[in-house]
């Protein structure tokens, strides 16, 4: 149902949770008992507008127009603090992922093709590791994102 709103870039979260909230409150006035309406204006305000350390897996489904809170990055989340957390080598790769995302977003953003690019990563690698985690296939999870990583990459080397 956010399919109402228009794409704005993760680079401006503001833009994009203020265009999705006026679309919203848009279709309530044209049908105040939506509720699909209602629901997305609910999540639209719930909408993440980090500006500061925005990392791969946030920028991405924001820009597929899911909520900070929603179920992609809650599995992800889940994973990185139940799995990866738990070993020195998941904690290095954090370390890693930590330092070097918000470089990678940086330059995902001013990449031209940027909505084809984030929209592969979702459906192809993050959407996929997040249910591969969600169905305790914790090494696919694993594999996934990282396959996810090297596309963005590939992606920003190609530019």
């Amino acid at each position: 149902h956010l399919a109402l709103r228009k794409r704005a870039t993760p680079a401006d979260p503001h833009e994009c949770k203020s265009i999705a909230i006026e679309s919203f409150e848009k279709a309530l006035s044209l049908d105040p008992g939506n509720r699909v309406a209602q629901e997305g204006l609910g999540e639209a305000r719930q909408m993440s507008t980090v500006t500061h350390a925005c990392f791969i897996t946030t920028a991405t489904v924001n820009y597929m127009g899911e909520t900070d809170n929603g179920q992609t990055l809650t599995a992800l989340r889940n994973f990185r603090d139940t799995v990866m957390n738990k070993t020195a080598n998941g904690r290095k790769q954090l370390d890693w992922y930590y330092e070097n995302a918000p470089e990678i977003v940086k330059s995902l953003d001013n990449l031209e093709n940027k909505e084809e690019v984030y929209t592969r990563l979702y459906n192809s690698y993050i959407f996929p590791a997040a249910n591969a985690y969600r169905n305790r296939q914790k090494h696919d999870t694993f594999n996934l994102y990282k396959k996810g990583i090297q596309f963005a990459f590939k992606c920003i080397d190609s530019k």
